[in-house]
């Protein structure tokens, strides 16, 4: 357990370094259906993650890395034959989504795209991801 869990780990740290907000309302449940729809549809294949990995990356990611203090709803990975990959984080409200997209544009690492659906945040290096919501 432990060791699929520091693999767990290390895996989401590093999609975070290669590639979340404040409270203030909004629901997300039919933005976070359309947005998962549309990847599937792109030929991800999609893990939801649980409760323990999205207060980890909570800690680390959004509030040590990005000094994002937000609520996540829901934290997807997902993949297409290892090629390319998204990670997908639902947040509680559009602000802390807000948040954290504007985090990641003030960081501004090179090939990193973001598209963001209200509360949903995909993050990606791949274009044609991104064009999947054009």
């Amino acid at each position: 357990m432990k060791k699929l869990l520091g693999v767990s780990v290390l895996f989401i740290s590093l999609l975070a370094m290669a590639g979340c907000g404040g409270d203030g309302g909004g629901g997300a449940s039919s933005t976070n259906s359309e947005v998962i729809s549309t990847l599937k549809q792109g030929g991800y294949e999609l893990e939801q993650r649980d409760s323990e990995a999205m207060a980890y990356y909570t800690g680390k990611m959004l509030e040590t890395k990005y000094g994002v203090d937000a609520k996540l709803e829901a934290l997807y990975v997902g993949y297409i034959e290892q090629a390319r990959w998204i990670e997908l984080l639902v947040f509680k409200s559009v602000a802390g989504a807000d948040s954290y997209v504007a985090a990641l544009k003030e960081e501004n690492e090179e090939g990193k795209l973001v598209h963001q659906d209200d509360a949903a945040v995909v993050v990606t290096f791949s274009q044609e991801t991104i064009d999947l919501f054009k």
